[in-house]
């Protein structure tokens, strides 16, 4: 069984690799897809499954969070702040982070509330959270993906942990009918975490970030 892991998990990480693409098809890609979303954070950002470190390259004070540990080396390697880890339980304190990515994830796994919890406990009064989930011939052409997520269900869960939807759409293609029978289209969701009154300048536009403290991490598994 381990054996079988650790060969699912270097087959996924060559998977993200894509080292049969150049290196200028990578840039591009983290350039369409990954440098609009860092133009939504300010201060700290955890991102969540961070595969091979796309959106860390993009913004400078982000720590990815990763299970597979050939994903966790490499973007070490890449010079990336990066640690492995659980996504059902993660190792930092409560309203550790000003925002958290939630990149292509939830789909992968068999109870996405349990992550989306996470990701709101260690989230800040009025932090940021972004999820990004396949439609649906996205979802049903990769044999790794568990659980299909609509934007229904998302936001229904998102009010459950007192989060609020600033923004969805579907990208590239923004109708959503079209967009169900696009591979590569995705639902994009912004939320907000509520602190009991408007927060709208957490969702940033162009300029600098916050000065940012470094989060605290801590063993939950041991402390259980």
């Amino acid at each position: 069984m381990r054996r079988t892991t650790e060969v699912a998990s270097k087959e996924y990480f060559e998977y993200l690799r894509a080292s049969f693409l150049p290196e200028f098809c990578i840039r591009l890609g983290r350039r369409w897809f990954f440098r609009p979303l860092a133009r939504v954070f300010r201060g700290r950002v955890l991102d969540i499954g961070c595969g091979i470190g796309h959106f860390l390259s993009v913004y400078a004070h982000a720590l990815g969070l990763d299970v597979n540990p050939h994903c966790a080396r490499y973007c070490r390697e890449q010079g990336f702040k990066v640690i492995r880890g659980d996504a059902s339980l993660l190792p930092f304190l409560n309203a550790s982070f000003d925002g958290v990515l939630l990149s292509h994830i939830l789909e992968h796994l068999e109870d996405p509330s349990v992550t989306l919890g996470e990701a709101v406990r260690v989230l800040k009064s009025g932090g940021i959270l972004y999820i990004r989930v396949p439609t649906a011939t996205g979802y049903l052409i990769d044999r790794t993906h568990k659980t299909y997520l609509t934007y229904p269900s998302l936001r229904d869960m998102l009010r459950r942990l007192d989060c609020s939807v600033l923004k969805h759409r579907y990208y590239p293609i923004p109708w959503k009918a079209l967009g169900e029978v696009i591979v590569y289209n995705e639902l994009r969701i912004i939320a907000r975490k509520s602190d009991g009154r408007e927060r709208a300048d957490n969702v940033r536009g162009e300029g600098g970030v916050l000065p940012v403290e470094e989060p605290i991490i801590v063993d939950r598994a041991r402390n259980k």
